[in-house]
């Protein structure tokens, strides 16, 4: 927007922060209204009820006071402020943003809905006032948001009525969403049960402010501890991907909830915010590169995000359990294996020490109380330092049963785990009402309590490190693996598998010996370079699964073999494939193979470049066993990609089975990730399938590859 557009004499100040958007030093109501049915009325009475130190100013043609407070009649006289919130219909969006942005407002929160998430004519609506915005270097939040709460700044500009349950009470927790029913939803989960946000916000269409606007203010804010998220659909996925890092060094963890994992419900996110749900498990392998945690809902979110408040980082895999119930232990253990979580152990000198209070013979993790006296509850404080001091045990989980002195064993354990210093701690109370008062006890003491096993269980799942993590971290390029000088030229538009394998192994990658050929003749003699007995593979631009339609023949044992397999090859391209055409076929040693792999690389179109190994073949869709990461990774990566595999004991010498050269494989994997995040604005997808551990050796060995390219633009 030029300066003909403002009001004569304005002078616009800088583009407003996401700071002060989120701690605003004064705010327009415009719609501002006494009736609390509206959402004006709403919005300002929320706005003014909680303690709001700034300067509120409502916006009505009719009204000379709204809510107490002197009101102006239109925008034009606001002059101006920090934050407009727009308590409108739809309809009158588009002219309210034009007067804010020529009264000089800093950001405007848009909370009517009609917008891209509803098609055609809302996409155009929506980049109408986004253009006005930009012109006149003004912030959008939203539109179809919940608006921003911030406790610490007594700042409720929403219209929910979660906020009308008591008074805004600061914690450390951020909290970024695009769905506002969700934002408020979850703060009012959060009030119940004493977990306290640093500040909430709901995005909407993120139509101009986004996600990862909000992430770097709570990565900078040093009232956010914990940084949590529901995502519909990202706008700027390598922002996300390096902002993540960023809180990482911080120390700050990122949680997040995001839909689209189905098809079903990226289409339910794309008509709810107009967001693109991506590919999840690209997703999934980025959060794990950056060390963001996945939650599959926002209940699971909120209760993980409290023991990270509390506690911090898990620091061990181990969990030591304590209960006044043997079954309750038992359930415990088992629904904890069933995740993957195991046992904690202890070491001699916390063993010991447990034995001074315990049977020496049951000295031991998981601990049965059993029916205590009030007289030995100071034992409990012992059984507590057992397991604080035990290097192996990252988190206690106490499971509470209706016992004698229930209550009492809850304060003496509480107490004693309260303390600074101690270990992390989740209580799962399995009472119901009769249990309240442990509850209250466990709020008092800043504990975090769940109430069902599946709770308690999806949390530690995300909260205790896995041994089969990815270390999360940037892969160093070794020296002697340069780019390969002309690498970005070796692929043509439709490269044929002669160029694909070129390329491969310019990169180092091992493959099999093999000659293209153009004739029958050409492939005998081949053949007898080569050594019998060989493989003959059809090359042809038509085909992509060869041994589908009888391309691929092996072990071919002699010259009349080979001639009899290329006519062969002829005929079943001739009479299956419309239009093919046989370019050659290739010559190849036939390898004797112990085990069949899969090594692909993707550029996401979201995600940017990954790397895939899995167990391949001919069956690799049919049973897929695989695994997925962000691309470069290097070797130590790898190798835990491959043990992460189901079938990676055939790896490993299952049943006396020859064991693989599982580093020579971790290094095909790492050169791969190399070369697509070399060529990733190139090469949309590349495989090697199969690549044979070599029967004897153990050597991994390229048999097939192919590559197909990004389009233009």
């Amino acid at each position: 927007m030029d300066n003909a557009s403002v009001s004569p004499g304005f002078t616009r100040p800088p583009r407003l922060s996401v700071a002060r958007i989120v701690a605003p030093g004064s705010i327009a109501v415009v719609g501002a209204s006494d009736d609390l049915k509206k959402f004006g009325g709403r919005i300002i009475h929320y706005v003014t009820r909680n303690g709001y130190r700034g300067t509120v100013i409502p916006v009505n043609p009719r009204r000379a006071e709204v809510a107490g407070l002197l009101a102006v009649p239109s925008i034009a006289h606001l002059g101006p402020v920090d934050v407009a919130i727009l308590a409108l219909p739809v309809d009158m969006i588009e002219q309210a943003i034009g007067e804010c942005a020529a009264a000089g407002v800093g950001a405007c929160v848009i909370v009517s809905a009609g917008f891209a998430e509803l098609g055609d004519e809302g996409v155009a609506r929506q980049d109408r006032i986004v253009r006005i915005a930009r012109e006149a270097g003004m912030r959008l939040v939203g539109p179809n948001c919940m608006g921003i709460i911030n406790p610490h700044h007594r700042m409720a500009l929403t219209s929910s009525l979660v906020v009308e349950q008591g008074e805004l009470l600061p914690g450390n927790i951020g909290l970024i969403s695009q769905s506002g029913a969700l934002m408020v939803s979850m703060y009012d989960r959060a009030c119940r049960e004493q977990i306290r946000f640093s500040a909430c916000v709901s995005l909407g269409n993120q139509c101009d402010l986004e996600i990862c606007d909000f992430f770097e203010y709570m990565i900078d804010d040093p009232l956010t501890r914990v940084i949590t998220m529901y995502v519909e659909g990202f706008v700027d996925t390598g922002r996300f991907a390096k902002l993540a890092r960023r809180a990482q060094r911080a120390g700050k963890p990122v949680l997040l909830t995001k839909t689209g994992r189905t098809a079903a419900g990226a289409e339910a996110a794309r008509s709810h915010t107009a967001s693109l749900a991506g590919n999840y498990r690209a997703l999934e392998a980025l959060c794990e590169a950056t060390g963001v945690t996945i939650v599959d809902d926002p209940d699971g979110m909120l209760q993980l995000a409290a023991i990270l408040a509390r506690f911090g980082r898990c620091a061990a895999e181990g969990v030591g359990i304590v209960s006044p119930s043997g079954g309750a232990i038992g359930i415990g253990v088992d629904r904890l294996s069933d995740v993957g979580i195991r046992l904690g152990r202890l070491d001699a000198a916390s063993q010991q020490l447990l034995g001074t209070v315990m049977n020496p013979s049951h000295a031991f993790n998981p601990v049965d109380l059993g029916n205590r006296t009030t007289e030995e509850m100071s034992q409990l404080r012992t059984i507590v330092q057992a397991y604080n001091q035990a290097p192996d045990i990252g988190v206690i989980f106490v499971i509470l049963t209706t016992s004698p002195h229930f209550e009492q064993v809850t304060l003496a354990l509480g107490q004693a785990m309260a303390q600074a210093g101690g270990k992390p701690v989740l209580f799962l109370v399995t009472p119901g009402g009769v249990a309240d008062n442990c509850r209250t006890l466990l709020q008092d003491l800043g504990l975090p309590y769940v109430d069902r096993m599946d709770d308690a269980t999806r949390i530690l799942r995300h909260y205790v490190p896995k041994a089969d993590a990815l270390p999360a971290r940037d892969a160093p390029r070794p020296a002697s693996w340069p780019m390969p000088e002309g690498a970005g030229r070796m692929l043509g538009a439709r490269p044929g598998e002669s160029e694909v394998k070129a390329l491969l192994r310019a990169y180092g990658i091992p493959l099999a010996q093999e000659r293209f050929c153009r004739t029958a003749e050409q492939a005998v003699e081949a053949a007898r370079a080569i050594g019998f007995p060989v493989v003959l593979k059809a090359v042809s631009a038509q085909l992509v699964h060869k041994s589908d339609i009888g391309a691929v023949k092996l072990r071919l044992a002699d010259d009349a073999a080979v001639r009899r397999a290329w006519a062969e090859i002829e005929q079943a391209l001739s009479s299956q494939v419309d239009g093919a055409v046989l370019d050659g076929c290739l010559v190849a040693e036939m390898v004797t193979a112990q085990s069949e792999l899969l090594v692909g690389a993707i550029n996401d179109a979201q995600f940017g470049p990954m790397i895939m190994v899995g167990f391949g073949g001919v069956t690799v869709e049919l049973v897929p066993d695989t695994q997925l990461a962000v691309a470069p990774v290097d070797t130590e990566q790898a190798m835990a990609l491959l043990r992460r595999l189901k079938q990676w004991p055939l790896l490993d010498g299952y049943r006396g089975m020859p064991k693989a050269d599982v580093a020579a494989v971790a290094e095909v994997v790492s050169r791969v990730s190399w070369l697509i995040a070399d060529l990733r604005d190139q090469v949309a997808e590349l495989d090697i399938n199969p690549l044979l551990i070599r029967a004897g050796d153990g050597k991994p060995i390229g048999v097939d590859a192919r590559a197909a390219m990004l389009g233009p633009g």
